[in-house]
């Protein structure tokens, strides 16, 4: 598949996501041809937040294509919806036969090599822990039973968590998204999210309504493609996962969540077992180049690190 026929969709905010944006492309950009072939645009879909001038340019200097329209509107207080309005626009305005949307903080480190065989209309992982999901015989199961039937969704299948390995009802990791933009999907997606907060069809932490009300969506998909894990491996704050058998040279897409830019753990990847190798070297260098660390965190960070020239 012709890598030109695929636009990548993030989101940039004034803030950590400014720095997380400028990480995020310069690992495209580093890893292979195939990423420096697609289209790539980023989404300010808040008008108070956008990025200051300088990650702007920056980003522009590396072939990005910004779109600053207001699109979150009415839901400004739950900046996970940016996602959804971002997606939701790139698929009836950009003109690629597949579009993918990345969560900003997440480091790209090696090539999409699903893609070049992709046929289906989504390709997604799925959440690592149950949490607000339900295995159908818990405390959440009434929710997701009149959610499934008020989106008149037939489950038929169960999945299994990334990390815990709980099987569950389908819910799905909203951080790493390739759809076949004709189908529709974040148009749905979008639908069925303003539907939920209209309705108050929300369970009691509003933070996951964009996962959730995105896992009534797919339900309406056959072509559903569950992406390995490495296509977004969870480096979360409590370490729980360890590295793959094939070290960070499996890993395609890297989600760090919180764990680089709060310097919890000044060198995760090293703590969960990666060798000192040249791509771990790249990894640091990425996020020291793109500010997400603190100068108070830089400076610790020397004292044990060595990085990369």
């Amino acid at each position: 598949m012709n890598p030109q026929q695929l636009s990548i969709v993030f989101i940039a905010e004034r803030g950590v996501l400014e720095r997380q944006a400028l990480a995020l492309v310069d690992s495209l950009k580093i890893n292979g041809k195939m990423w420096s072939e697609c289209n790539l645009y980023c989404y300010s879909p808040r008008k108070d937040n956008l990025p200051g001038s300088y990650t702007i340019n920056r980003l522009r200097k590396r072939g990005v294509r910004f779109v600053t329209e207001d699109l979150n509107k009415n839901f400004v207080d739950y900046p996970f919806s940016n996602k959804i309005f971002a997606c939701e626009h790139a698929e009836r305005s950009i003109n690629t036969e597949y579009l993918l949307f990345l969560d900003t903080d997440i480091l790209v480190l090696n090539t999409f090599k699903l893609f070049e065989e992709f046929i289906g209309d989504v390709g997604i992982c799925p959440v690592e822990y149950k949490k607000i999901g339900t295995n159908g015989q818990d405390e959440n199961m009434p929710y997701w039973s009149h959610l499934f039937k008020y989106f008149n969704c037939e489950r038929e299948k169960s999945i299994i968590t990334s990390v815990s390995n709980e099987e569950i009802w389908p819910y799905w990791n909203a951080g790493v998204i390739l759809v076949k933009r004709s189908v529709g999907v974040f148009k749905n997606w979008c639908n069925n999210f303003q539907i939920m907060m209209e309705n108050r069809l929300i369970p009691s932490e509003k933070t996951f309504v964009d996962q959730i009300s995105l896992a009534v969506t797919l339900e309406k998909y056959t072509k559903l493609i569950q992406l390995p894990v490495s296509y977004n491996y969870p480096i979360n704050e409590n370490l729980n996962m360890t590295a793959p058998e094939d070290s960070l040279s499996s890993i395609v897409f890297a989600h760090y969540h919180k764990v680089f830019p709060t310097g919890q753990c000044l060198f995760p990847l090293t703590q969960m077992g990666f060798q000192e190798n040249d791509m771990l070297k790249l990894v640091k260098r990425l996020l020291v180049g793109s500010g997400l660390y603190s100068p108070t965190v830089l400076n610790k960070l020397r004292n044990y690190l060595i990085f990369s020239r």
